[in-house]
């Protein structure tokens, strides 16, 4: 599902033509975006199930296949403040990089926010035949990257990894703050790692 961020008379809003019975999940990484853009966003419909576990997990999972890119590598440096990035630093314990600077190259950089400057300090602060794991969600612009001296030259590796997907719910979520919950239409506060965000209530 796509819900579109837009600037209202009260600051940032959510819009979104949620259906009245589902609840949807956005990292907060995703809202980097200018306003008036797309924003993906995971939608769960709530009957028999808890959403906010099951949205978790969706993240999870793709923090997982992020880590699993990384198998042997250290440190490793994470991007972004959102959902997958703080479950992805929760993962790497030990092998996480704190900064990331062409001083101090990490091995491997974990990219979460899809924004195109970000992904390309990614690939100049990494180190020589280091990985570059790309997980967040596009923000649309573009990469303006050389792929001949500033990967192929320096041996980089690059890895796309699958988007969010609600999961059946087998795999379990390590501890993540809970989701701020947004109204559709409300103003968005942006002190939070992810939203969980609900149909306008009608009057």
């Amino acid at each position: 599902m796509i819900v579109r961020l837009v600037s209202g008379e009260a600051g940032l809003v959510l819009e979104a033509a949620l259906p009245s019975t589902s609840v949807a999940y956005v990292d907060a990484d995703w809202l980097r975006s200018a306003p008036d853009a797309e924003i993906p966003a995971l939608v769960v419909d709530p009957v028999g199930v808890d959403p906010d576990a099951r949205a978790a997990q969706a993240f999870a999972t793709v923090a997982r296949e992020c880590v699993g890119h990384t198998i042997g590598l250290s440190p490793i440096y994470v991007t972004g403040t959102g959902v997958v990035a703080t479950i992805t630093r929760t993962l790497l314990g030990g092998r996480l990089a704190p900064t990331a600077s062409e001083a101090e190259r990490p091995q491997a950089v974990i990219e979460t926010t899809g924004d195109p400057e970000v992904v390309l300090e990614a690939t100049r602060v990494v180190a020589d035949l280091g990985v570059v794991v790309l997980a967040g969600e596009s923000s649309g612009g573009q990469i303006d990257l050389d792929l001949y001296p500033d990967v192929h030259v320096r041996g980089l590796e690059l890895v796309g990894v699958t988007p969010a997907r609600i999961s059946d719910g087998s795999d379990e979520a390590p501890p993540v703050p809970p989701a701020l919950q947004v109204t559709v239409g409300s103003p968005l506060p942006r002190a939070a790692v992810w939203y969980r965000i609900t149909p306008a209530v009608e009057r």
